[in-house]
This record gives structure tokens, sequence and C-alpha cells, in this order.
């Protein structure tokens, strides 16, 4: 990692600097190199640590400690000192509001000393469920301090509404803003209510969107939606999901006319029922800049499947068990021309809809996530898509034994990464069927250099995949993720041992236990500290 390796010399040189070193100061990298390689270290610790270098360094690091600082919080005593420090942020009229209203449950704010930077305006990504979240984890450690705090939504509701205003007003490099709730009884502020100026300031220039929204819409949030069409242009992803019974005319026609009022929207997904066909007009409008659609669980009729296919531009195509298409009416879709298609996701139990869509764009794909493997689908494969180099097997609980999964990876010869997960809703169905494991690395293509493994894999089939006891079948893997929620040290074992023969490893990523054991911890610094591997956060792995 050879931003990894310019911190740590940055930190030896500096370390190593003599006593004398104000009369001779140690020259600084430029700004933005700066920020490239304090944005490749993980650990958070690391980073407070260098604002205490100089100002310089202080200087650097604050817009990404920042920037999410919501992100890979753990302890409710470190998103306490969070909520805090944006509590103090708040000028006297807002905190006088909020203190009216909290005095009911006999709380008083009261913030001493103005933070000595302003954090907010480092803000660039926003989740409103996760500000709710660490407003509860505030008040839990509050309530731990002081018995007489009373721990109640309404209380929560207050806080994060002070909080979203401030945000709303003042986040002058706010990107990302996504709309989801913790608590269903909640709703998110009246956004009127908020400075209106600085509000459509800070909405111009939201460059990705989020709506995640398992609960009936509610009058702010509708209101909201409202007022985006008019300040909100910039916008390049964009992602709804609502739930099954919501569907309004008024909701999906603000969504619609956001996206319209977009010039450059170049991603779009939904996840929901009933409203694809009425957004499909809009979605027409930007079929120049669209390169990125995904639909999940909704409902398509002919007329939007014939709007999908003039989508000409597109690079990646996510359809993700969704009514209204099977072999015959994905005849529609699949008379459109997709020059540029190199990515696909498609779930369904059709294994004709699979077969149909391999047959007009497999040649051209690069990346494919699928759910059905058998005879027909390895061999559609193996024969349209030869160019394949990242291979997704999404909930498909077919024996490890199956012939054809020999077939698949055999005949795969360029495959570089590849991925299989299984939901716990399928976990029942795929342990009856690798009881006994029959895949080698002898099995996996010689090109494969990224394994991701999110099943309860048994230990003898990882022992298996890498192979410990042949050097000439060993595989020479350079990133392996393992999220398994059976993970223990005899898994471990195995991995440090593939670490040390191979020595081609230099990420690796484990999730499914709540805590690792002390031994596995032990192990990981060793690797880490011994044999320089990069060890992805928990939180961070479906990033990867």
């Amino acid at each position: 990692m050879p931003y990894c390796y310019c911190f740590d010399t940055l930190v030896k040189l500096l370390k190593s600097k003599p006593s004398n070193s104000s009369k001779n100061p140690t020259p600084s990298l430029p700004s933005g190199c700066m920020k490239r390689i304090f944005s490749h270290v993980d650990s958070k610790e690391e980073l407070f640590s260098c604002l205490l270098v100089n100002k310089y360094w202080c200087k650097n690091v604050l817009p990404l400690l920042w920037s999410n600082p919501f992100k890979g919080l753990e302890s409710s005593k470190d998103y306490f000192k969070l909520i805090r420090m944006y509590l103090a942020c708040l000028d006297h009229n807002e905190l006088n509001f909020l203190n009216s209203h909290l005095k009911h449950y006999n709380m008083s704010l009261s913030i001493p000393v103005k933070p000595l930077f302003d954090y907010t305006s480092f803000l660039e990504e926003f989740s409103y469920k996760r500000l709710e979240l660490g407003v509860s984890f505030f008040l839990r450690e509050w309530h731990n301090r002081d018995h007489n705090i009373d721990f109640k939504e309404e209380i929560i509701y207050y806080l994060s509404s002070s909080i979203y205003k401030l945000f709303i007003s003042q986040a002058g490099n706010l990107r990302s803003f996504k709309i989801d709730q913790h608590f269903r009884r909640l709703d998110i502020p009246d956004i009127l209510t908020s400075s209106r100026t600085q509000s459509i300031i800070i909405l111009s220039n939201l460059t990705k969107f989020q709506i995640d929204c398992e609960k009936p819409i509610s009058d702010n949030l509708n209101n909201f939606l409202g007022i985006m069409p008019k300040f909100c242009t910039r916008i390049t992803s964009m992602e709804i999901k609502i739930s099954t019974f919501e569907y309004k005319f008024n909701i999906i026609q603000s969504i619609g006319n956001i996206i319209k009022e977009q010039s450059c929207l170049e991603e779009f997904g939904i996840t929901g029922h009933h409203c694809v066909e009425d957004l499909m007009p809009s979605l027409l409008s930007k079929t120049e800049t669209l390169t990125i659609v995904k639909f999940e669980n909704v409902h398509f009729t002919e007329c939007s499947l014939s709007s999908l296919a003039k989508f000409k531009n597109l690079n990646y195509l996510k359809i993700w068990y969704c009514s209204g298409l099977g072999s015959t009416s994905c005849k529609i879709l699949l008379s459109g021309e997709f020059p540029n298609l190199t990515r696909l996701q498609l779930g369904s139990d059709d294994q004709d809809l699979t077969l149909a869509f391999l047959d007009k764009i497999g040649n051209s794909l690069k990346q494919l996530g699928l759910n059905v493997i058998t005879a027909e689908t390895v061999h559609a494969i193996l024969t349209c898509c030869e160019d394949l180099l990242d291979l997704q097997i999404v909930d498909s609980y077919y024996p490890w034994e199956n012939p054809w999964l020999f077939k698949l990876f055999h005949g795969l010869k360029r495959l570089e990464n590849l991925s299989i997960s299984i939901s716990q809703q399928q976990q029942h169905h795929y342990k009856k069927m690798i009881q006994r494991p029959r895949i080698d690395a002898y099995d996996l293509p010689d090109t494969l250099r990224y394994l991701k493994l999110e099943c309860d894999l048994p230990i003898q089939q990882l022992k298996r995949f890498l192979n410990l006891h042949n050097e000439e079948a060993t595989p020479q893997l350079s990133t392996l993720i393992i999220n398994d929620s059976n993970f223990n040290y005899s898994h471990m074992e195995l991995i440090s041992e593939f670490v040390k023969k191979s020595g081609t490893l230099k990420v690796l990523g484990i999730g499914g236990q709540a805590k690792l054991s002390w031994r596995t911890l032990r192990e990981l610094k060793i690797l880490r500290d011994k044999y320089g591997l990069h060890l992805i956060p928990k939180k961070e792995l479906c990033q990867y």
C-alpha cells in the first residue's frame, strides 16, 4: 500500500527530527498530496494523533475526520463526545429554543465554551438515521452519568432536529444527503423552519441523494421533496427505497420532478413495487447521462420495459427479483441495444430469463452477478461471457459438489474476482448441501486474485480453497474476505498459515462474529505489523 508507506515515512521523519528543528523546519508536502496520503489511513486513532503534530497537519487532517464523523463510531462515549460537540456549535437562539422543550423532561443544556473549529463546515456525508442513533447513544451515556435524565424518543427528536437544522444551514461542503430513520414514530424536522436562504445554498451543492423510508411518508418529508427540484440540480447519484404500501401520486410526482431537474444524473436506483412506470418518463429524459440503473423488488409493465430498452448508454444494470419480467416480456427490454453494458446483476427464479440476458449481452460483460447455477446457465456463461473478470454468486444454494461449478470455475480462464454470498434466509438450504465439500484450489482459476465468502463455510472447505499442502496449486490471492458467523480461531490459523506461505495476500477482511477472540486479534496484529497485511474494518466489508 504506497500511501500507507508514505504515511509511515512521514511519521518516522517527524520522530527523528532534531530538537532544534524550529530553526530548520521540515519541508511540507503540498496540501493535496497530504490529504491523499491521510485518506488512506484507516484508523481514526492514528488520524487523531496527527492533529497534534503541527498546524499544517491539523489543517489537512480535520476535513477527513469530520467529513463523515458518524462513520466507524462504536461506543456510546464516542457518540457522546460527537453530539456534545455539535450541540456546542448551536447559536444562542437555537439553544434557548431547544432548552424550552427539554425543560419538560427535567433537562437543560449548558454549553460553556464554543469549539475551536467550525466542525460543521467539514461535513460532506449525512444520514438522518445515523444522527438519530448518535443522539440516542448520547442520551444513554448522559443517563449513565445522571440518572435524573429521562430517555424518551421525544427528546431524541428535539436534539436531532436542532443538529439537523445546524447541518442544513451551515454544512457548506455537504455533498451526500440520506433521509432514513431509526425510530419509526419520529419525523424529520420541517425544512421550512430552517434558514431558507442558507438551506437553499446547502441543497444546491448536493451530488448524491438517497431516501430509505420504511414507514408512511410524512408531511415534512413531502415538503422536503417538493422543495428539492427548485434548488437541487447537480445530483449525479440518486437512490429511492420506499415501503411497498407507500404509493401516493404526489410523492412519485415529486421524485419524478427531482429527476427531471438534474443536469447530469448518472446513477439511479429504486426499491419498491408500483412506481416504476410513473417514473419512466422522467428517467427517459436522462438517457444521455444515465450509465447506472438499479431496480429491486419493483413491478415492470410492458410500457416500462419498452422505455428501459432506450437506455443506450448503460454500463451497469441491476434487476433483482422484479415482477412483470419473464422470459417472454424480457424480449421487449432486450430489443434495445446496450453497447456499453459491462456489468449485470440479475436475480430471478426464471432460468430462461437468465439465459436470454446472457445470450443478448454476455459477450460484453466483465462483471456478472446471478443466483441461478444450472447446467444451462453455466454453459451460457462459458459460451457467451469469455471475457468475464468478476463473478458474484448470490443465494444460489446448489451443492458444492455440483459438477457444473467445477466446469464454471475451470472454464473462466480470465476470472480475477469471485464472490459467494448466501443470505441468512437461505442458510438452512445452503448448509444441507455443503456437507461434503469438493472444490479445491485446483478448481479455482489461476488468475483469481480476489475471493469473498459471505457464508458459513465449513473449515474443511476453506482449507481446500487455500490448499496449504500443495505449492503448485496455492492460489495467488491478494484479497481475502470472510464474513462467517461461525468464524473462530481455527479459521484464523488457516488464514495466518496461508499469508505466511503464499506471500501474496495484502488485504484481509473478517466479519460475522460480534467480537473476535483475543487469540484471533493477537494473530491479526502480528499479520499487520510483521507481514504488512491491510485489515479491512468490519463496518466497511460491504464496500470491498
